[in-house]
């Protein structure tokens, strides 16, 4: 139970430290486009995992969700570093 719950903690704080970075050089609605993604990851992995795995499924769908979560904020701070070098 222990490493899905500190995957999940390790790329959360990744996820949130990149946050202030994205509010600073984008408007605030990638951070709610973001957030309604992770809305949407959690809702889905929860219902399948936990019913599959039962708790141990749910931390790993904690997981999964800072996964997406992490992965939507570096897209958006690749788009704008693309956008700035052309």
């Amino acid at each position: 139970m222990i490493p899905p719950i500190s995957l999940s903690v390790g790329i959360a704080t990744g996820a949130y430290l990149l946050q202030p970075f994205i509010l600073r050089f984008r408007p605030s609605r990638y951070i709610i486009f973001a957030n309604a993604i992770q809305a949407i990851i959690f809702v889905v992995s929860a219902l399948v995992l936990s019913r599959q795995f039962g708790v141990v499924g749910f931390a790993w769908a904690s997981a999964i969700t800072h996964l997406g979560l992490l992965l939507v904020f570096l897209s958006i701070v690749h788009e704008r570093r693309a956008t700035n070098s052309s």
